[in-house]
C-alpha cells in the first residue's frame, strides 16, 4: 500500500510530533512512504519529504495582483490567501499525479496557511483520513473556540477572535465555515479521526455532525520517547523542591 502524509511539517508543534510518531509506526509496516509538507528539521526519518512553498515564495505577479486587487475585494490579505491556496492546490495536484497514493493521511494544515479545500484536492486521488489535533477542521478559522459556540450552527462575522492567528477577514468567516460543511458532506471517502472523545464530540456538533468520527489516541514510541522510572524516583523531587514553582 502506498501511504502519503500531508501536513504543515514533521517536527514543530504537538500535531507534527504526534504525526511523526504515527509515521514511524506505519513505516515499520509498509516501509518508507511519502510526506508532503511545508517545513522540516531535516532529521533522518523513514519517509521521503516533498515540500510545498510558503506564501512568501508565491510568484511575484500573483503577489502584485493581490496588492492591486485588495482594495477592490476586502483587503489584500484575503486576496493573497486565496491566490496562495489556489497555487498550493495546483502544486499539490502535481505531486499527487506523480506519487499516486492509495491512501492519504492528513494532519495539521492551518499553520502553513493552506485552505480546507486541499482536502477536496486529495480526495480526487485517494481516500483521505484526516486526524484532528485541534478544532480548526470544524470552526471557520480558530484552533480552539473556548466558550464560543458559533461553529455548531455557522461561524459569522461576529467571531470574537477574527484578528488572531489564523486571521480571517470577518466578512469571509461564514463562507469558510460553509466550505467545511460542503466538503465534508460531499467527499464520501473522507474519514475523520479524533485524538480524544472531547474533540470527537465537539466535531460532531459542527461540520462533521453527519459523518462518523473515530477515535485513535496519539501514541508514544516506547523505544524512543518513554523512559521508565522507579515509582519513588518519578514522584520526587517535587516541582516545588526543584524551584520550578515559586
Amino acid at each position: 500500500m502506498k501511504v502519503l502524509f500531508l501536513s504543515d511539517g514533521d517536527h514543530r508543534g504537538g500535531g507534527d510530533v504526534a504525526a511523526a510518531t504515527l509515521g514511524r509506526a506505519i513505516a515499520k509496516e509498509v516501509g518508507s512512504f511519502d510526506w508532503i509538507m511545508r517545513s522540516s528539521n531535516g532529521v533522518d526519518e523513514p519517509w521521503r519529504r516533498h515540500f510545498l512553498p510558503s506564501m512568501i515564495d508565491m510568484p511575484l505577479p500573483w503577489r502584485g495582483f493581490a496588492r492591486a486587487a485588495g482594495p477592490l475585494w476586502r483587503d489584500a490579505g484575503t486576496v493573497r490567501s486565496r491566490l496562495y491556496n489556489s497555487w498550493i492546490r495546483k502544486l499539490l495536484r502535481e505531486y499527487l499525479i506523480k506519487l499516486r497514493p492509495d491512501v492519504i493521511q492528513v494532519h495539521g494544515l492551518h499553520v502553513s496557511g493552506w485552505g480546507f479545500d486541499v482536502l477536496e484536492t486529495c480526495h480526487e486521488f485517494a481516500p483521505v483520513v484526516y486526524t484532528f489535533h485541534d478544532f480548526w477542521h470544524t470552526t471557520a478559522r480558530c484552533m480552539y473556540p473556548f466558550e464560543c459556540r458559533q461553529f455548531e450552527s455557522g461561524c459569522t462575522a461576529t467571531c470574537p477572535t477574527a484578528e488572531q492567528h489564523p486571521r480571517l477577514h470577518p466578512a469571509e468567516i461564514h463562507n469558510e465555515w460553509a466550505t467545511r460543511e460542503r466538503i465534508v458532506s460531499r467527499c464520501k471517502h473522507l474519514k475523520g479521526v479524533a485524538v480524544s472523545e472531547y474533540i470527537r464530540d465537539e466535531s460532531n456538533r459542527g461540520a462533521w455532525r453527519n459523518t462518523e468520527v473515530d477515535i485513535i489516541r496519539n501514541g508514544v514510541d516506547l523505544m524512543r520517547d518513554f523512559v521508565p522510572l522507579d515509582t519513588r524516583e518519578a514522584r520526587t523531587p517535587s516541582v516545588e523542591q526543584r524551584g520550578l514553582v515559586q
